[in-house]
């Protein structure tokens, strides 16, 4: 026989007592199951009795609490309409709300308007018993709206201790089968609700013709006979029944429910139809498995067969396993072969793996070295070496940082990982990079939070701990023998990296390193060539004013002397014919004219600064405030002028007359910038120029200044506007707004008083000029010397 054979007999000979066993043990539950059947339908009949009961009584309540209405008790029967009618909507199982007097006439229905004509019923008086019960029910009748079956549950409502009238609600009956219907009995259960005097008051199961009719005779003798039980009868179609019912102790009324004999006994016909098929599933599935036993047994047999075939190719086998002890030594035997051959084969992908990284790190290598060579823009480098080292390591965060020259800080150059460490600037002497920085040579630690020999700031031990990269090498970036910046790289808390890895990371700090300083060399040859072109456009430029002022001086000298002649002889003119001579205003016109070509002469010895001046110890805060009234008319009411001063305001040596000079022409230049209205700050500092601040053409000396800003929010001005602004003669203005010497004016008495002005304007954001006068010790006396 078979291993297969022998299996399956094995199995079914051990199936079939237990089979025997729950058959007997079946037998016993389907009696137990009938008793507790019928015993659950009769508390089922007890819990439907309570829940009527409880309805009934939860309408006796309600009644009650309308029968004691304030607006019964004073007689007020509108106000008790008005209050009956949302009690009414709110109780779905009344059919209507009536008031009527003892008489049967009723006086009030909320379900009607309030007013119109009521019938009179025929309810009875409330009897004795019922009137000290409270309530009364009346036999099945039908409802005056819906004419559904109802019921009457009235009420007495006393006033002054004498009952006068009686308040009814008509419950439907079908809300009473509801009730009936919610509860969970077996299929075919009907179930019968019934009156004192047996008359049926609901019924389930399309038995709706049924109510107000009498119950069936062996319910009613029954019922009679007590007050809740079960008995067995046989329905009219001769169906055999088991009916078990409870009767109401407060209103008297019986729930029965009747459910076929079938139904009983259909559990126990399931579960013997459940156990055959049961026992039969149990000795298939005994039969299956003794077959798939004997199947896998064999098919281990075969596998090991094979296995041993094929490992004479050298190919790859795969050896199942197996409880049984001989095909398990045998197993085990071809599987130390074959894992002795997997290591083999793991130590060859491992070298070609390491071929393959060493052969990915060339070509990054050699794309970084070529970007180095073309290019001048260090981020893109050190972005190339970020990415490479990331892609590399396997690394989830890398970040390169360069030193500040100024502040010997940190800066973030770029990242993989850390974007929110964009912009940092963190101190030299924190982290791993501090380190590497500190030593000029690599350093690792596998918890840069828990290792002692590394100082962390809270901000950067905050990101770390939200980031969870705790494990951390850095390298520094060489340029000499000094270090200009570090390459980090971060990874989670435990990991160590290898020297291959750390030698790799060196490799491309070196050439990050290199496009640093190749960058740091360009930019500072391109700004001493920016630096180198300003000077000489600076110089050019002073240059030409100088030219510029020479001739203007030159011929402001000559000019005057003229105008003074021309002057003096119109004065003499008018005196020798007297006020009343026809010429006379002519000869006005002439001296008027003599005076205004006087005042241009004037300016342009001033920006010759070839004018005489006065200068005296006067304090800038003090000279603005004391012209900000005259400021004011002189511009008009839609402008506003703001003084922002500096309370420690130094002192300057200067002529207060042409300190005023310079703030009219420079608010009245603003003023003709701002049509529309506009605002102008005047702001006070006291600041310290440096020879770069100057500029190497400037006159100017080198140390504290006081600086007074005029800024408005006028048109603004372009380059070449501003090219030209202190130039003689130079105007944007209409014809005859102006003579273009206002801000050259100011510009020589700016240069004349040994000070400096700048000018920042940008178009449609208004201008703002900067002048600059050396500050003096308070102890400088007042005819001191000057500036020329």
């Amino acid at each position: 026989m078979k291993l297969r054979s022998h299996l399956v007999l094995l199995i079914v000979v051990a199936i079939i007592p237990a089979v025997a066993v729950s058959a007997v043990a079946l037998y016993f539950f389907a009696a137990q199951t009938k008793t507790t059947v019928e015993t659950s339908l009769v508390d089922t009949a007890r819990a439907l009795s309570l829940a009527v009961e409880r309805d009934v009584r939860s309408t006796v309540s309600a009644l009650h609490v309308l029968a004691g209405s304030a607006d019964l008790k004073r007689g007020d029967l509108r106000a008790f309409h008005e209050h009956a009618a949302p009690v009414l909507r709110a109780w779905p199982a009344w059919d209507n709300l009536v008031v009527l007097d003892l008489a049967g006439q009723e006086f009030v229905d909320p379900s009607v308007p309030f007013g119109a004509p009521l019938p009179k019923t025929h309810a009875p008086r409330l009897s004795d018993s019922a009137m000290r019960a409270g309530f009364a029910v009346s036999e099945v009748g039908t409802g005056p709206v819906t004419s559904a079956a109802t019921i009457a549950v009235q009420v007495p409502v006393s006033i002054d201790g004498e009952i006068r009238y009686m308040l009814a609600a008509s419950l439907r009956t079908d809300a009473l089968a509801e009730l009936l219907t919610e509860q969970r009995v077996p299929a075919g259960t009907v179930g019968t609700l019934v009156d004192r005097n047996k008359i049926v008051l609901a019924r389930t199961g399309g038995g709706e013709r049924a109510v107000g009719q009498p119950a069936p005779p062996d319910l009613a003798d029954n019922v009679s006979e007590m007050a809740e039980g079960h008995f067995s009868t046989v329905r009219g179609e001769g169906q055999p029944v088991f009916v078990a019912f409870s009767t109401s102790p407060v209103t008297g009324w019986t729930i029965a429910l009747s459910t076929p004999r079938d139904a009983l006994s259909q559990p126990f016909e399931s579960s013997l139809k459940l156990f055959g098929g049961g026992a039969l599933l149990v000795i298939s599935l005994g039969v299956v498995v003794a077959l798939m036993l004997s199947r896998r047994v064999s098919s281990s047999l075969r596998s090991l067969a094979s296995a041993a075939a094929a490992m004479n190719s050298g190919a790859p086998v795969r050896v199942p396993r197996s409880r049984v002890q001989e095909v398990k030594a045998i197993g085990e035997a071809l599987l130390a072969v074959h894992r002795e051959r997997e290591r083999s084969e793991e130590h060859r992908a491992l070298l070609l793996a390491d071929a393959e990284h060493r052969r990915r790190a060339a070509e990054s290598l050699n794309d970084v070295k070529a970007l180095v060579s073309e290019s001048l823009e260090p981020e893109s480098v050190a972005q190339a070496v970020v990415n490479a080292m990331a892609r590399l390591l396997g690394a989830p965060m890398v970040v390169l940082y360069r030193t500040d020259p100024d502040s010997s800080d940190l800066v973030l150059v770029s990242e993989v990982g850390a974007p929110e460490r964009r912009g940092w600037h963190i101190p030299r002497a924190t982290g791993t990079v501090a380190m590497a920085l500190e030593t000029g040579t690599p350093v690792q630690s596998a918890d840069v939070l828990t290792d002692p020999r590394i100082t962390l700031e809270d901000r950067l031990r905050a990101d770390i701990e939200r980031s969870q990269y705790r494990a951390a090498f850095a390298v520094p970036l060489m340029v000499r023998g000094t270090a200009i910046g570090s390459l980090m790289v971060g990874d989670g808390i435990g990991r160590i990296y290898a020297d291959e890895e750390i030698d790799l990371a060196q490799t491309f700090a070196h050439h990050a390193a290199i496009a640093m300083n190749n960058a740091r060399l360009y930019q500072e040859l391109r700004a001493a060539y920016d630096k180198l072109s300003v000077a000489q456009q600076q110089l050019l430029q002073a240059q030409k004013m100088e030219a510029v002022g020479r001739l203007a001086g030159g011929i402001a000298h000559d000019f005057n002397n003229l105008i003074t002649v021309i002057s003096g002889r119109s004065v003499m003119l008018m005196r020798e014919l007297g006020p009343d001579h026809p010429s006379r205003r002519k000869i006005e016109i002439i001296q008027s004219t003599a005076d205004r070509a006087a005042d241009i002469t004037r300016q342009l010895l001033a920006f010759s600064r070839k004018q005489l001046l006065a200068p005296k110890r006067l304090n800038v805060n003090e000279q603005v405030r004391a012209m900000l009234p005259v400021l004011e008319r002189l511009l008009g009411e839609d402008i506003t002028v703001t003084f922002l001063p500096d309370v420690d305001s130094g002192t300057v040596l200067a002529d207060p007359a042409q300190i005023d000079q310079v703030l009219v022409n420079l608010l009245v230049n603003a003023r003709d910038a701002m049509p529309h209205g506009g605002r102008i700050e005047l702001v006070t500092a006291n600041v310290s120029l440096t020879r770069d601040d100057l500029g190497a053409e400037s006159e100017a000396v080198p140390g504290p200044y006081v600086m007074l800003s005029v800024q408005d929010t006028g048109e603004g001005m372009d380059a070449a506007t501003l090219e030209r602004i202190f130039e003689p003669f130079f105007t944007t203005k209409a014809m005859n707004r102006g003579t273009g010497l206002g801000l050259a004016t100011v510009y020589g008495i700016i240069k004349q008083s040994g000070g400096q002005i700048v000018v920042d304007s940008h178009v449609g954001r208004g201008t703002t000029f900067r002048i600059y006068l050396p500050s003096v010790a308070a102890d400088v006396r007042p005819d001191a010397p000057g500036p020329n």
